[in-house]
């Protein structure tokens, strides 16, 4: 995540996601993940992430959310694809 617009797409993803926990939820996302999504979302959504920690933080965030089977969450997943096949 070498590029800064990566970080900041990340940055984008992670507020939408946070925008949509409700939706994540009714789509499969478990409670007991809720809590990590919720924080590494917060820890992108902060301008001090270095590019090594935010790829770390994408790849684990996306990871979480495959368990979303619904639209919102496949947007996401691909989103967060799309930022990490780029690096």
């Amino acid at each position: 995540m070498s590029d800064p617009n990566r970080s900041e797409h990340a940055r984008v993803i992670a507020r939408s996601v946070l925008a949509n926990l409700e939706s994540l939820q009714a789509e499969g996302l478990g409670a007991g993940d809720l809590g990590d999504v919720t924080a590494i979302c917060r820890t992108l959504d902060a301008s001090a992430v270095d590019p090594d920690s935010a790829g770390i933080l994408v790849r684990r965030l996306r990871a979480l959310l495959t368990a979303a089977h619904g639209l919102t969450g496949r947007t996401f997943v691909g989103w967060l694809d799309d930022i990490d096949s780029s690096t």
